[in-house]
Order: structure tokens, then sequence, then C-alpha cells
């Protein structure tokens, strides 16, 4: 049985407030070739938006360059990311630097696909903002923006048609956004 090593990931669920209220972001994802072996479980399945972090890169960094890659954005800025007020330290004079974040969730994949673990963030964008999939980095063929409450009935009722790392996440923003415990402001 082959022993696939962990793989550090962060995930991001991006919203925008519209004139006809919040809608939340999905893409779908799109396997290509030379990666089928790699996930052949989530071809054209919705998903927030995902990325592998580098050795050493800091998790924010990553999930903004995860935004500017696969929305086709390359100066991708959001409006707030939840989970990004972060406190950096030096704390023994060592040259040994830690984050302490607080993000929205944390994901972890223990099977098929892969072994994948990492923080997940809700992001905010601009109200008309667009991805971009002439200028993304193909992992996408399709982007759709949901309504809250129909989003959550998606993934209650057909959790097949998500990409299974993203679902709580996607779930948990969706259920927060239809609570009115939770405004966002």
């Amino acid at each position: 049985m082959e022993v696939k090593q962990w793989k550090l990931v962060v995930l991001g669920a991006a919203f925008k407030r519209t004139p006809d209220g919040v809608r939340i972001l999905t893409q779908r994802r799109k396997v290509q070739n030379q990666y089928q072996s790699y996930d052949p479980l989530y071809d054209q399945t919705w998903e927030g938006m995902g990325e592998r972090m580098e050795p050493g890169e800091d998790v924010i960094a990553a999930l903004i360059r995860g935004f500017a890659e696969e929305c086709g954005h390359p100066q991708f800025q959001p409006i707030a990311i939840r989970g990004q007020e972060k406190i950096t330290w030096w704390p023994t004079g060592k040259q040994d630097r830690y984050q302490c974040l607080e993000p929205f969730c944390f994901i972890h994949s223990m099977g098929p696909p892969q072994p994948w673990s990492g923080p997940a963030f809700i992001v905010e964008v601009a109200s008309d903002f667009e991805p971009d999939l002439a200028q993304a980095d193909g992992e996408a063929d399709d982007f759709r923006w949901w309504d809250p409450a129909e989003l959550k009935k998606a993934l209650e009722e057909e959790p097949g048609r998500f990409m299974g790392l993203h679902i709580a996440v996607l779930h948990k923003l969706a259920a927060m956004l239809l609570s009115s415990e939770e405004d966002f402001s």
C-alpha cells in the first residue's frame, strides 16, 4: 500500500454583497489529464478556492496567491479575510518566527484523493468581482455565485456535486450567512 505524504493546503470561501443579497462563489473543478491519477474523484465538482502551500510560505500569502491564480486576477486583493488578523512573534531573539491565526475552520482529509490538511478562511470580494477564467490557471472551467440558502440545500441534498474537502467550509459559510448571529460587518 502506497503511503502518501500529507499536503498542507489553505482554502478560501469567497462571498460578495450585491443589491440582491450576499452571494457565495464556487468554481467547477477541472482535473486536467496529467492529474487524473492525482485526483480521480472530483473532476467537474463545485468547490471554493484552494491552494497547496509552499515550504516557508505565509498562510495568507498562499491564500491570496490561490485566488489570484484560480480566479485569473494576478493583482487580486480581497476586501477582507476573516482570520487574517495575525500576530507575528520573534519571542526568543533566535530568528525563529511564529504566527497566530484564527481561521474560519480547519479541514482535514484522511483518505482519497489526497491526504490534505489546513486552515480555511472566509474571503470577502468586491460586489463587482467576477473570475476571469481566460486568465486563470486552468484548474476550473466554470464558476457560479450561489444564494446561501440555495447552496446550503444543494450541499445537503446533492453532496456528490461538490469537492469533498470543501463541503464543510461552504456549508458552514452558507449556514452562518443565513443565521441572524453573524452579519460579517
